[in-house]
């Protein structure tokens, strides 16, 4: 019987227990439980692995690697497995519609303070004046996410903040000092 190994990294044990809208209802343990069965109608043997962190994934395929090594199946690996860590193979897991590290904003802040202008005045607007979709800034936070959680981070407190009622210099003030925050946020809590 041939074996399959299925890798899956961050959030995919979340499957069908979070935003059921967007990833559906179907659960991690139930899609592994398809695969394998599937698999096994093929001769496979279906092994799968889920961790949320990167570096237990790393020491997983390395040892697989060794499995493989004391098999004898080491050399076919290397002639056809791609390299998992090449920049190239990298982005091929991963497109985004927009070239986000380059995006222009200050173009959409100039779009929004337009549209926002016509609002006021009482004229038709049109959402599409503003250059980017609900989906693109979604997207763009989920890039964001992945390649610069510490902007990511300060970005999420800062809109949190403004949505809270604090004025928006105050809000950026407070976002570049998250641990200064916290501290004020608990001695607050403290006296209350």
């Amino acid at each position: 019987m041939r074996k399959l190994v299925i890798i899956n990294g961050p959030n995919n044990n979340f499957y069908g227990i979070r935003n059921k809208t967007q990833y559906g209802s179907q659960t991690y343990d139930g899609l592994i439980q398809e695969l394998t069965e599937y698999g096994a109608s093929l001769d496979f043997e279906v092994t799968a692995y889920q961790n949320n962190g990167e570096g237990a994934i790393i020491d997983y395929l390395q040892s697989l690697y060794y499995e493989a090594e004391k098999t004898g199946v080491k050399d076919i690996l290397e002639k056809t497995a791609p390299d998992l860590w090449s920049e190239e193979f990298m982005k091929t897991i991963k497109t985004w519609s927009k070239d986000w590290a380059h995006f222009d904003w200050a173009q959409i802040h100039e779009n929004l303070c337009g549209v926002e202008k016509k609002r006021q005045e009482g004229k038709a607007i049109d959402t599409s004046e503003i250059g980017i979709t609900l989906d693109e800034l979604k997207e763009y936070f989920e890039w964001l996410y992945d390649t610069h959680p510490d902007i990511y981070s300060k970005n999420i407190l800062y809109m949190a903040l403004v949505q809270a009622g604090m004025p928006r210099d105050e809000a950026a003030q407070w976002s570049d000092r998250p641990a200064e925050l916290e501290k004020a946020l608990n001695e607050l809590s403290e006296n209350i």
